[in-house]
């Protein structure tokens, strides 16, 4: 009985220690809105900005904030970020650092000066995190939050893009329409025109067409899409998607949506009306 007690004993005491870690681990990460911020400057203006920082840790935790660059790394919209000391003269936060108690929160302001930012394309991210300054046994170090910056800095650049190697399957069941497709920033890199969020024109001939903006994408760079559209289609269509002319398309047979059950409960009367009336004839010749 008492071995049994003890082992008992030990087992809870390994599973609310892991039950501790773990609500622990998931209490360590702050979080940032909005995760975007656009805006566009005129020349010699100022504006002024905030962002909000929570953390939702049980102990107080000491954060830094910080400014820097980034850009796109692979096309799936991986991020690298990297120091660059003309952002950070051109974008001011009014706190380098701040101690945010258990489930705090607080905001945090910043102002853009357009003299100071490069012109044209300005990409930067406010990023916040635990110091490495203070020693906090309490606190245990998790991945930064951060605000993404996408700041027009007087006369924007032309941008120009293209869709790429749209695939999808022939034939589309289920309740919505289903493709992927490439989205190529076809600027050179290392020029003035740096990225842009480009709009893509989304056709499903002949039934319908829509315009949606698609995923940031930096100059001489490739985004990967997915698109979904939801709804009740049925029969042939082109799928098509395009930037400024530039397209790619497939046909597609598509039974979604009411369509899924109506199709077959039809084809099954078509069927039966067709056995029934060669029946009859059958039995009407001599």
């Amino acid at each position: 009985m008492n071995k049994f007690i003890t082992l008992f004993a030990g087992t809870l005491a390994v599973a609310l220690l892991g039950i501790f870690a773990a609500a622990t681990a998931r209490a360590s990460g702050m979080s940032m809105a909005p995760l975007e911020y656009k805006t566009s400057l005129k020349q010699d203006e100022y504006k002024k900005g905030y962002v909000d920082i929570v953390n939702p840790d049980a102990a107080k935790v000491d954060v830094q904030l910080e400014v820097q660059a980034f850009k796109q790394v692979d096309s799936s919209g991986g991020l690298e970020f990297y120091n660059d000391d003309v952002l950070k003269k051109g974008i001011q936060l009014d706190l380098s650092h701040i101690e945010l108690g258990p489930n705090e929160g607080a905001r945090i302001y910043f102002q853009l000066d357009a003299d100071k930012l490069p012109s044209g394309d300005v990409f930067a991210a406010i990023l916040a995190g635990p110091s490495l300054s203070k020693k906090n046994v309490q606190t245990i170090p998790s991945a930064r939050a951060g605000t993404l910056l996408m700041i027009e800095n007087g006369t924007p650049p032309p941008h120009h893009a293209e869709v790429n190697s749209l695939q999808t399957n022939f034939w589309q069941f289920g309740d919505k329409i289903q493709a992927r497709f490439e989205v190529k920033n076809t600027d050179p890199a290392g020029g003035k025109a740096l990225g842009f969020i480009p709009k893509i024109d989304i056709s499903l001939a002949p039934y319908s067409k829509k315009t949606i903006d698609g995923p940031l994408v930096f100059a001489g760079n490739t985004r990967e899409v997915a698109y979904s559209q939801p709804g009740s289609y049925f029969g042939p269509m082109v799928v098509r998607a395009s930037i400024d002319g530039h397209a790619s398309s497939r046909l597609v047979f598509a039974i979604t949506g009411y369509w899924r059950w109506l199709a077959p409960v039809i084809l099954c009367s078509i069927v039966v009306i067709i056995f029934v009336f060669n029946r009859i004839l059958q039995n009407r010749r001599p």
